[in-house]
């Protein structure tokens, strides 16, 4: 829990600190992409999108810290989907996520 909330704060503060964000509805799946390629220069690991599902590859975070920053950077539920290959997790987006503090 405290990695998630760790990684949700770090998007609040990440939304303050970069205003182009502001103007951006992140809210809408086809701008994902401007956050992931960001994670990936930071080298948090190699992310894409198909529709409501975020791969990611060689993860250099906690999986729960990039499930609380990629929920509250998105305002949406992510569930994590298991896989058989090492080093790659699928988050599924579910719903719109109220904001609330946790």
């Amino acid at each position: 829990f405290e990695l998630y909330r760790a990684g949700s704060m770090t998007a609040l503060k990440r939304k303050i600190l970069k205003p182009e964000f502001r103007d951006i509805d992140l809210t809408k799946p086809s701008n994902w992409l401007i956050v992931l390629k960001e994670l990936e220069n930071f080298g948090w690991g190699t992310f894409s999108r198909v529709e409501n599902e975020i791969k990611i590859e060689n993860c250099a975070v906690p999986i729960q810290y990039l499930r609380g920053y990629l929920e509250s950077m998105f305002k949406v539920k992510l569930e994590e989907h298991k896989t058989q290959i090492e080093g790659l997790t699928v988050l599924i987006a579910q719903k719109q996520r109220k904001e609330e503090w946790r």
